[in-house]
């Protein structure tokens, strides 16, 4: 397993379809890193059950500038 970076990100560029278009991070790509990105907070409520560092929801406030 590659280790983690001291600080690990990933960003997701969504279009205006709620379609992904690019997705950035400074983790090298691993089978153990799967990145899901939904909109609906329905969805997020299924995908987060079991994970026990589920933080939730972001306010506009804390999300990254455009």
């Amino acid at each position: 397993m590659t280790p983690l970076p001291v600080n690990p990100k990933v960003v997701i560029l969504l279009s205006d379809n709620n379609e992904v278009v690019g997705v950035a991070s400074n983790i090298a790509p691993t089978p153990e890193l799967d990145v899901q990105v939904t909109r609906s907070q329905r969805l997020f409520d299924e995908m987060a059950l079991g994970k026990p560092f589920a933080t939730g929801t972001l306010s506009p406030q804390s999300s990254v500038p455009n």
